[in-house]
C-alpha cells in the first residue's frame, strides 16, 4: 500500500510544476503534459518515488542515523520546523550556512558554544551580570539560535538530507555530495533531478504541497525511529539476561570451589548459553526447544524426522534374449570369439575330419 495516496497529493496541488518556459529537459521523464502554460507533473511517478524515499528515511532511522530537513523558502520555513520538530529530526529553515557539512568540527565548536549561553541563560547568570554584558550575550544567543537553532543537537554528520527545492538550497546539495550523503528532495520541474539521490517530483513552492510531503517523510522517522527503539530494549534485556546467567554461574562454581580460570570459563559459558536460547526463541516463538527435531542428523546421515528415499535399482533395466545393457552385463559371448580388441585369445575351434 503506498504511504499517500494519488487523490491526496492531487488535492494538495502537487501536480502543479512551473510554467514551460523555465523547466528543465531533464524532467521530462516526470512531466505528464502542459496547461494554460504550466506543466503537470506526473502523480504516478510521485506516489512510486514517495514510496522509495519513506523507505530509505524509515531505514536510516531504524539504523540510528540523524537526518536533516532543509527548507529556507518562506513557504517551507514553517512547515519544516514544525515536522522536524515532531519526529526529532534537525532542521535549517534560515539561511544554509557554508561549511555546515564539509566544515563540521568548526560548527560543532560554535554549537558548543550555543549550548552554553542557553545553559547560563537558564541557570539565571545573565541577571547577575551588568546589564552592557547580558545584553551582549542575549544578542548573540539570538544571533546563533537564528542561525543554527534546528541543529544545535547534532553530534555528528547526518545519514540523510530531506531538501525542499534543490535549487535554491544548492549549497547544501553541494556539500552533501562531497561527502556521499544520500539526498532526498521535492524536485519542481525548474530543477535538475540528477543531483538528488531519491527524487520526489512535486511542487515545491505552495504550503500544501510542501506539507502532504514533508508529512509523509516525518512519518517514515517517526516508524524507524520506534523500531530503533524497540532492537535497542531488545538488546538491552539480552545483555541483563546474559549478566544474570554468568554471575549465577560465577556463584555455583565458587560454592565448588573452582579456580578463577574455571569461573570465568563458565560465567562465559553461560552467557553465550542464555544469548542461544534468546536468539532461537525470537526465531521459533511457537516452540520452547532451541532448535527442531527435523534438522538433527542420525549416526546414517539421515535427517531425522524425514522418511529416508527407498533403494533404487543398479545396472538399469535387464533386456530380454540376454543382450547387454548399458551397464556391460548380460549373456557372456561364445567361447572362440574374442572381444573386439583382445589379443591372444584362445583357439577353440574344432579341426575338421579332413585336416
Amino acid at each position: 500500500m503506498p504511504v499517500a495516496s494519488m487523490r491526496d497529493l492531487l488535492a494538495a496541488g502537487v501536480h502543479f510544476g512551473h510554467r514551460t518556459p523555465r523547466w528543465n529537459p531533464k524532467m521530462a521523464q516526470f512531466i505528464f503534459g502542459a496547461r494554460g502554460g504550466v506543466h503537470i507533473i506526473d502523480l504516478q511517478h510521485t506516489v512510486r518515488a514517495l514510496d522509495r524515499a519513506a523507505a530509505f528515511m524509515r531505514a536510516t532511522a531504524a539504523s540510528g542515523g540523524e537526518v536533516v530537513f532543509v527548507g529556507t523558502k518562506r513557504q517551507a520555513q514553517e512547515v519544516v520546523r514544525e515536522q522536524a520538530e515532531r519526529c526529532g529530526a534537525h532542521f535549517v529553515q534560515h539561511r544554509w550556512l557554508g561549511g555546515t557539512l564539509t566544515n563540521f568540527e568548526t560548527l560543532r565548536a560554535r554549537l558548543q558554544r550555543l549550548r552554553e549561553l542557553e545553559a547560563r541563560e537558564a541557570a539565571g547568570e545573565f541577571e547577575t551580570l551588568s546589564k552592557k554584558d547580558a545584553q551582549r550575550l542575549r544578542v548573540e544567543l539570538a544571533r546563533l539560535t537564528k542561525k543554527m537553532g534546528g541543529v544545535k543537537h547534532m553530534s555528528r554528520l547526518p545519514a540523510g538530507l530531506f531538501i525542499i527545492d534543490p535549487k535554491r538550497e544548492s549549497n547544501a546539495v553541494t556539500e552533501a555530495r562531497k561527502l556521499d550523503i544520500p539526498i532526498v528532495a521535492i524536485v519542481d520541474t525548474n530543477c535538475d533531478p540528477e543531483m538528488v539521490d531519491y527524487v520526489i517530483p512535486g511542487n515545491d513552492d505552495a504550503i500544501r504541497s510542501i506539507t502532504a510531503v514533508t508529512t509523509v517523510v516525518a512519518d517514515a522517522v517517526l516508524a524507524g525511529q520506534e523500531e530503533f527503539r524497540n532492537r535497542q530494549a531488545e538488546r538491552e534485556a539480552r545483555l541483563a539476561r546474559e549478566a544474570q546467567a554468568a554471575l549465577a554461574a560465577a556463584a555455583r562454581a565458587e560454592a565448588q570451589g573452582e579456580s578463577a580460570g574455571d569461573i570465568e570459563a563458565a560465567m562465559l559459558a553461560a552467557a553465550s548459553e542464555a544469548g542461544n536460547v534468546q536468539q532461537a526463541s525470537a526465531e521459533h516463538p511457537g516452540s520452547s526447544r532451541p532448535a527442531a527435531a527435523s534438522t538433527s542428523v542420525d549416526p546414517q546421515g539421515a535427517p531425522r524426522g524425514r522418511r529416508r528415499p527407498p533403494p533404487q535399482a543398479r545396472g538399469g533395466r535387464r533386456r530380454p534374449n540376454g543382450r547387454a545393457g548399458r551397464s556391460g552385463q548380460g549373456a557372456p559371448r561364445p567361447p572362440g570369439r574374442a572381444r573386439p580388441g583382445q589379443r591372444g585369445a584362445p583357439n577353440t575351434r574344432q579341426p575338421n575330419q579332413g585336416e
